[in-house]
């Protein structure tokens, strides 16, 4: 069990920008983890042949339990908390790989592989106010939530490696299909979001003698949005700073090009590197404040 004590302090300034008015609130969480990992490798290799084959499982899970306890300057219990916050998360993680390796005449070499992944995250949050009239914690429909999220990810891919007299290259692709579910118990919506995407890569080296040395690659690849940022609720756990995910959110795809001058010396390596990256569908918080009443509100887009 771990204990993580924090505090978060508030200043309001008035419109005269000298008198002010704060508070804080205090929350201590103790936290309880289980988590396990199995995994399986598998290599075949042919007689009087470099080639090879490979196969991976792997599976992994995460169960954590959090107690927390919230206390606030505005509030006094007799040293009760005036929210308390038991909340329980599910992560599991599964993957199955295979990969051929197939050396080809000339020096060059072929790979190629199939892969699939599936995720799992269920997020149960539950919050209880104390209501000193009643000397009970009362359920607060508002601010808990149940959210589960599901993804599954089928690629493929292909990559060729070879050697050219003074240049080494290698190209290579891959194409990924992933299906996601949004389920939102608390709301009462789902959401589907299914699409293909293809990820080329390209390297080329130029080695002009043992001295200089000159490449330039590219890449593409993929950063999802995380799973907060895709649920629909509206977190009011901090009244003051209140967020909202958009289950509609895409992915971003980051494009590479590198170009790289290495020369080489007795005692020392010198190398130069430019680089250019371009965002498509860039994923990014939208911050908005209640000039009335101070609140910030975080949502994604």
């Amino acid at each position: 069990m771990e204990t993580h004590p924090e505090q978060i302090q508030y200043n309001f300034y008035y419109p005269d920008l000298v008198s002010f008015s704060n508070f804080y609130r205090d929350n201590t969480e103790d936290s309880k983890n289980l988590t396990y990992d199995l995994n399986a490798d598998y290599k075949k290799t042919f007689e009087k042949s470099e080639r090879y084959i490979t196969g991976n499982l792997s599976f992994s899970s995460n169960d954590r339990d959090d107690e927390n306890e919230y206390y606030s300057s505005l509030y006094d219990f007799g040293g009760l908390p005036y929210q308390i916050n038991p909340n329980t998360n599910t992560y599991k993680n599964g993957n199955a790989q295979a990969d051929l390796v197939q050396p080809v005449k000339g020096g060059g070499k072929l790979e190629a592989g199939v892969k699939g992944t599936e995720r799992y995250l269920s997020n149960n949050l539950n919050y209880s106010d104390w209501n000193p009239t009643t000397g009970v914690y009362e359920f607060n429909t508002e601010r808990s939530d149940q959210f589960l999220y599901n993804e599954q990810i089928a690629s493929v891919y292909a990559m060729y490696t070879g050697k050219l007299k003074k240049f080494d290259y290698n190209a290579g692709i891959r194409a990924e299909q992933t299906f996601s579910l949004i389920d939102s118990k608390t709301m009462g919506q789902k959401y589907r979001n299914d699409y293909l995407s293809f990820f080329p890569s390209a390297f080329l080296k130029y080695t002009a003698n043992p001295k200089n040395e000159l490449q330039i690659s590219y890449s593409r690849r993929v950063n999802r949005p995380e799973s907060r940022a895709l649920n629909p609720f509206v977190d009011l756990s901090d009244s003051l700073s209140i967020r909202k995910g958009n289950p509609f959110l895409k992915p971003e795809y980051i494009n590479s090009l590198e170009l790289a001058y290495s020369r080489y010396m007795k005692s020392l390596t010198v190398t130069t590197i430019v680089y250019y990256r371009h965002t498509d569908d860039m994923i990014s918080r939208n911050r908005t404040v209640n000039t009335s009443t101070g609140n910030q509100h975080n949502d994604n887009s």
